[in-house]
């Protein structure tokens, strides 16, 4: 689990955080915290996606758009498909 532990601190650098042993699901707990200790954000990492690869990537990255946008540093291009699948498709009655 070395890796997992660099591949979170590559991820989520400069915050530090910390990776719970395993809950009786399999899970781990991912816990973000600011410089003062502050918790910025928990999530839980699945048994599958801790044994699936592309599983854990997809996992790591949705965790890192949401630290990104709580500390308010996502990229343009990020921001600006947000804002175009945030428009409400309207339907109009015959």
């Amino acid at each position: 689990m070395d890796s997992l532990k660099q591949r979170l601190a590559d991820a989520f650098a400069p915050h530090p955080f910390t990776l719970s042993q395993p809950r009786p699901d399999g899970g781990r707990v991912v816990t973000l915290v600011d410089p003062q200790g502050e918790t910025l954000l928990q999530r839980v990492i699945a048994k599958v996606q801790l044994n699936d690869e592309s599983y854990l990537e997809d996992a790591v990255q949705t965790i890192r758009r949401e630290l990104q946008v709580l500390v308010g540093r996502m990229e343009e291009d990020v921001l600006a498909t947000f804002r175009e699948r945030d428009h409400v498709l309207l339907y109009s009655s015959r």
